[in-house]
C-alpha cells in the first residue's frame, strides 16, 4: 500500500457508514408528504444542469423536495454575498432507485476482488455510492452541487470532476488537491451546511437534507423523506 493510499484510508474512517444509516429506521410520515419541485434550467438563481453529471437519469428534469429547493435558493443568495457572479448549480437531485441499484452493483463488481467478504465490500462501495436501501437521492432530499462563475463562464475548480468515482481525490479533505480547490470546497460546504444540509466526506459535491444520512449527521431519531418511485412524485 502506498503512502497516498494510507492517507485515503485514514480519511475514510470518518465517513458515515451503511450500518449507521440503516439503524435510523423511523420515518416522519407527515414530513414525507412534502411535494417535489423541478429545479429551473435557466436563470440567475439556483439552476439544474444535467449535462455535467456522469450518472444516468430517468428524467430530463432535476427534481427535489420543495423544502430542499427553498434551502438551495437561500444557499445561492448566500453565495452571491461572497461574489455576485457566483451561482449554485444542481447536477443531480431525485434518482430512480433502479439506477441507484445498477450503479451500486456495478461498482461492487469492479471492486469485488479487493475484499474478502460481501459485507466489507458493500460498506466500502457505500463510501462513495450509497447502498440502495439507504440512498438519499431516491428520496428527493439529496443533491449534487457545484458553483458556477457567471462572469468567467466556468465552474470553480474543485480538484476533480463531479462524479469521478475512480479518483479518490473526490474525498472532501484530500490533501492532494490545489489550495484553490480546497478553498472552493470549503466555501461550498460552508454555504450548504449553513442551511441545514448534511455534507458527505466521501464526495465533495454531495449534500442531503431529510434522508437517513442527514439524520445520522444531526443525531435525529427519524428521517423526513422516504424513497419515491417516479409514479409517486407529486409536482
Amino acid at each position: 500500500m502506498t503512502e497516498k493510499e494510507k492517507v485515503y484510508l485514514e480519511l475514510e474512517k470518518s465517513f458515515v457508514t451503511y450500518a449507521q444509516m440503516l439503524a435510523v429506521s423511523d420515518l416522519d410520515s407527515n414530513a414525507d408528504k412534502e411535494s417535489f419541485v423541478i429545479v429551473p434550467k435557466d436563470g440567475s438563481s439556483v439552476v439544474g444542469r444535467t449535462d455535467i453529471t456522469r450518472l444516468p437519469s430517468s428524467s430530463p428534469d432535476i427534481m427535489v423536495r420543495k423544502g430542499v429547493m427553498e434551502k438551495l435558493c437561500l444557499v445561492d443568495s448566500e453565495l452571491k454575498k461572497n461574489k455576485a457572479n457566483y451561482q449554485l448549480v444542481v447536477s443531480y437531485g431525485w434518482r430512480d432507485l433502479a439506477i441507484q441499484k445498477d450503479v451500486f452493483e456495478k461498482n461492487c463488481e469492479r471492486l469485488r476482488s479487493k475484499y474478502s467478504s460481501e459485507e466489507e465490500l458493500r460498506e466500502a462501495v457505500h463510501q462513495f455510492i450509497a447502498a440502495p436501501e439507504v440512498a438519499g437521492h431516491p428520496t428527493g432530499g439529496a443533491v449534487d452541487v457545484l458553483i458556477f462563475d457567471m462572469e468567467q463562464n466556468k465552474y470553480l475548480d474543485f480538484g476533480t470532476d463531479i462524479g469521478d468515482f475512480e479518483n479518490r481525490d473526490i474525498i472532501f479533505a484530500s490533501p492532494f488537491i490545489s489550495k484553490e480547490a480546497k478553498a472552493n470546497r470549503k466555501l461550498l460546504r460552508k454555504v450548504m451546511t449553513q442551511q441545514g444540509f448534511a455534507s458527505f466526506d466521501g464526495e465533495w459535491w454531495h449534500f442531503s437534507y431529510g434522508d437517513r444520512e442527514w439524520a445520522v449527521n444531526f443525531n435525529q431519531n427519524s428521517y423526513l423523506y422516504s424513497q419515491k418511485a417516479k409514479s409517486e412524485i407529486v409536482i
